[in-house]
């Protein structure tokens, strides 16, 4: 069972290796997800709810890709290479691993080249959001493009907006795949969210964008890639910063966007 307050994160690791060579575009993530859609069941990969807040009825999704180290790779016959991502509903390891080995037999890229298996490793991580963690002084990394609501990308992100949609992000991924809402004082962490000063950064635009094969719809892939240095009384904050470093934040996290790592006492 899992306990409220908690957000469980399992982490997989899928080993593949191709018979030919394979490249891999500048987002290895869009083949990926393209051929993720193909291999879960609808349900999972697109959740959808009949009842509550309209903004949750097309739920977010119960996992993230972590695949930017693919990006713009090639890798020659028989070389291995892996596909990772993050799973926040540890009850659908089974059908994550099961689209996995699919993803095999489907292949990837315009040949679709079935790809040897190489198996699967996971690993679990359980973020408690009422630990404590004392600290002044904290870099927030952007690792793959991030867009987040309230910020217009001029300048360097508030800290006040970066934790509400770190906070919200969180909170409803709890709800729907953990043990239920986050008990946070939304409002007090918020007040307390804008006393923490933007120090310094060293922010890089990234643009991009990919157009559905299905749909015909371009969806924008940009954001801001670097660092950012924030100070103040940041204890409260830290335990939904460390949960964020494996969910994401802001817009398209399902494709890798909005990664993001933290480093303390800086």
């Amino acid at each position: 069972m899992v306990e409220a307050g908690r957000l469980t994160v399992v982490a997989l690791r899928a080993r593949f290796a191709s018979p030919t060579r394979l490249v891999f575009p500048a987002n290895a993530a869009v083949p990926i997800r393209g051929a993720l859609g193909f291999c879960l069941p609808q349900e999972i990969f697109r959740p959808h709810r009949d009842s509550g807040p309209s903004g949750m009825r097309d739920a977010p999704r119960p996992f993230v890709l972590r695949v930017r180290h693919l990006n713009s790779r090639s890798f020659g016959a028989g070389e291995p290479f892996e596909i990772g991502l993050n799973l926040f509903a540890p009850d659908l390891l089974g059908p994550f691993a099961d689209a996995l080995r699919q993803l095999a037999c489907a292949g990837l890229g315009p040949g679709r080249v079935a790809l040897e298996w190489g198996g699967l490793h996971s690993s679990s991580e359980v973020f408690d959001m009422d630990a404590i963690d004392p600290n002044k002084t904290l870099q927030v990394c952007f690792l793959s493009p991030t867009q987040m609501k309230g910020w217009n990308g001029v300048g360097l992100p508030a800290f006040e907006i970066l934790i509400a949609r770190i906070r919200d992000r969180v909170s409803a991924l709890a709800s729907l795949y953990g043990g239920g809402p986050l008990d946070l004082d939304f409002r007090g962490l918020a007040e307390r969210a804008r006393l923490v000063r933007t120090v310094s950064g060293n922010l890089t635009d990234v643009k991009a964008s990919r157009t559905s094969s299905r749909t015909g719809q371009t969806h924008p892939l940009s954001g801001v890639t670097g660092p950012v240095r924030y100070e103040g009384e940041l204890s409260e904050f830290i335990p939904l910063l460390r949960a964020a470093c494996r969910t994401g934040v802001g817009r398209q996290t399902v494709w890798g966007h909005g990664e993001i790592e933290i480093q303390l006492g800086l």
